[in-house]
């Protein structure tokens, strides 16, 4: 019996033994294979090895880069946690798995933290972002005749806008500043001597352009071909001075004004025998070649009114717009440098007054207004707001950029400026101390994927940072937050208009959301401040949210085969809104922590919620469970807390979760 009990006993050692070196080999197996799962997947989507890890457990993340576009970058965690926070260059931060972010050339400093109830981690990595810019210059020259030439610069670069500095060799230089997107600069040059000259551009984005020109002399002969063009001048009355643009004692002249022949020189003075519309040829010729030009000219008094308006875009950057119109424009800022368009932006290099002039012409004549302008940083304001406005990397070319105000007492916002942006370039002057929010968007037209934004990266006025004014605030930058896009379009639509309106003017943006996801699909700016649409939408549940400084509504909808198109949506101060089941019903405000914090209920059902308000470090503040019903607010005194970032967690009864980033200032 006793032999029998030690055989058992061995063979049970034996396969003890055996179940230990099967597993450590199977363990061996699987880790061999999952770390080069990840070597694969590290190598396809351009991670890095270069991992700070702060415990053992921590896990690290990966990221991918856009074949499109070198600048857009997806992060996704490796590991699992009940929440995470991004945080990017030390002061940009976002939360979930997956993040994108737009990145400007260099290297930049990218942390993820992962927090779970007891602990928490945070791995670091240094993402490198080559640079993709191709900055160049050239220019193009053409005769208008022998001795005169029109250049034209080609310029190509992420610049806002250009300087420039155009050289003819000769000792004429142009200084200009140019938009970036869609202008036609032509620049006009007369030299007084024939020679071989090199004209030279160059331009603020460190290239330089150069090429030759041989200017001929013309005495004795005429080498130009056959222009009869011609402008005039109305001297008095009915009195007009007609001039051709070739003026060559070899050419044969022949006015003709409304097929009567009126001169045979190079200057013909005709006095009209009414107001109206004639027909004035000139016909000009030698024994080489001949040519006609015609012009109907509408004789009688002009009705231009010469004048123009200008602002500020920056504190040396002059935005100059005509206020009537008329054939042509020519201005003159007072520095050597002129213009021809409508709307006219200026960049002075030095401080000073200078006298900016505009000269108009139309059919029946011109005119001219001048005034000074004073280019000084303590003449044009005391306190002011300026900044830019980006979609990704690219400054906004057509957008807006509004200015709301707290009341000190009411607390509430009002919209107090609007600007227009200059190449993302925008100003607010003279503005009194006190605390701002700043809001822009891109016209909707060519900013379509792209959801107006609040500073600092905010879609909510909840989350923006407002700022404290008792001095200049400079280098405001807003960056338009780019919205998911749908997959595929669908055969639904929905239409809705605000209802007892805002106090403000103005139109409105509605977000349309991803009721489920609770993910930003698009946005619609309201025809006169009431109705709006969105169409081409799958069938699904969706959110509709108008988000105003000191006001906030929302309305849920679905889709379906059987209702595909709903047309009677309402968004309004009084009106409950549609069915939330997710968390997402809960909005927390301020974002700076101060004395409180508040909760509001936008949901139809009562919230039974777990709340905790922890430092980034993983110190709890606050951690208690409260009940709020619907549509009701709820204030939270929080403890006295150090200047620096917070984080606030919330679950409710059925288990839904969301995370609030806050700041102590």
């Amino acid at each position: 019996m006793k032999k029998t009990l030690k055989k058992f006993q061995l063979k049970l050692i034996i396969a003890f033994i055996l179940i230990l070196t099967i597993n450590s080999a199977y363990a061996t197996s699987i880790g061999t294979l999952a770390g080069s799962a990840f070597s694969n997947n590290a190598d396809k989507n351009n991670t890095s090895a270069a991992i700070i890890q702060s415990d053992s457990t921590c896990e690290g993340f990966t990221y991918v880069v856009d074949d499109n576009d070198l600048n857009h970058l997806t992060f996704t965690a490796d590991g699992i946690a009940q929440n995470y926070l991004w945080k990017f260059d030390e002061g940009d931060t976002a939360s979930g798995p997956v993040v994108e972010r737009i990145f400007l050339s260099g290297d930049h400093l990218v942390s993820l933290t992962y927090f779970n109830v007891s602990d928490s981690c945070t791995t670091t990595e240094i993402v490198n972002v080559p640079d993709a810019a191709d900055e160049q210059c050239d220019l193009e020259y053409y005769f208008e005749s022998s001795d005169s030439i029109r250049v034209i610069p080609i310029l190509t670069s992420r610049a806002p806008y250009y300087k420039i500095s155009l050289d003819f060799g000769d000792g004429t230089v142009i200084n200009d500043s140019l938009p970036v997107i869609m202008y036609e600069a032509i620049y006009r040059h007369k030299y007084d001597e024939p020679g071989d000259y090199e004209i030279c551009l160059t331009s603020n984005v460190s290239c330089i352009s150069c090429k030759p020109i041989t200017i001929s002399n013309n005495e004795g002969g005429d080498s130009t071909r056959c222009d009869a063009t011609f402008d005039y001048q109305k001297l008095e009355d009915l009195e007009y001075q007609f001039n051709a643009n070739v003026q060559d004692s070899s050419k044969n002249y022949s006015w003709l004004v409304d097929g009567e022949p009126s001169g045979s020189s190079s200057t013909l003075l005709y006095t009209f025998p009414s107001v109206g519309q004639y027909t004035v040829g000139l016909t000009l010729g030698d024994s080489t070649a001949s040519c006609f030009t015609s012009e109907v000219i509408n004789i009688g008094d002009s009705i231009i009114q010469c004048s123009f308006d200008y602002e500020y875009i920056t504190n040396n950057l002059l935005k100059f717009t005509a206020s009537d119109s008329s054939l042509t424009y020519t201005w003159s800022f007072g520095d050597s440098t002129s213009a021809n368009t409508a709307v006219a932006y200026h960049d002075f290099t030095s401080n000073g007054t200078y006298n900016v002039c505009l000269t108009q012409s139309d059919t029946l004549g011109s005119c001219t207004y001048c005034t000074d302008v004073t280019i000084s940083p303590n003449q044009n304001d005391s306190l002011y707001i300026e900044g830019s406005l980006y979609a990704d990397l690219l400054p906004v070319t057509s957008g807006t950029v509004e200015l709301y105000q707290s009341d000190s007492i009411t607390s509430r916002w009002t919209k107090i400026d609007e600007r227009e942006v200059y190449q993302g370039t925008f100003r607010f002057s003279n503005v009194m101390p006190g605390r701002y929010l700043i809001y822009g968007r891109g016209a909707e037209e060519i900013y379509g994927p792209y959801v107006p934004t609040y500073f600092v990266n905010g879609i909510s006025w909840r989350d923006a940072y407002a700022i404290n004014l008792t001095g200049a605030a400079e280098d405001i930058k807003i960056t338009l937050i780019r919205s998911y896009q749908l997959s595929s379009p669908g055969a639904g639509s929905a239409t809705g208009r605000l209802v007892d309106g805002e106090e403000e003017s103005g139109d409105y943006v509605v977000i349309l959301k991803d009721a489920n996801a609770n993910k930003i699909l698009g946005w619609d700016l309201t025809n006169n401040g009431k109705d709006f649409h969105f169409g081409q939408l799958p069938f699904g549940k969706y959110n509709v949210v108008l988000e105003r400084p000191s006001s906030s509504m929302s309305q849920t909808f679905e889709l379906t085969a059987e209702n595909p198109n709903i047309t009677d949506i309402e968004l309004g101060p009084n009106l409950v809104s549609g069915v939330e089941s997710q968390l997402n019903g809960i909005s927390v405000y301020p974002t700076e922590l101060k004395t409180h914090i508040t909760l509001e209920n936008r949901s139809y059902e009562n919230k039974d919620l777990s709340v905790q308000l922890k430092s980034v470090t993983g110190t709890d503040f606050i951690n208690q469970a409260v009940q709020i019903a619907p549509g009701e607010t709820l204030e939270m005194k929080v403890p006295e807390l150090p200047t620096g970032m917070y984080i606030l967690f919330m679950s409710d009864q059925n288990d839904e979760t969301k995370t609030y980033k806050l700041i102590k200032p």
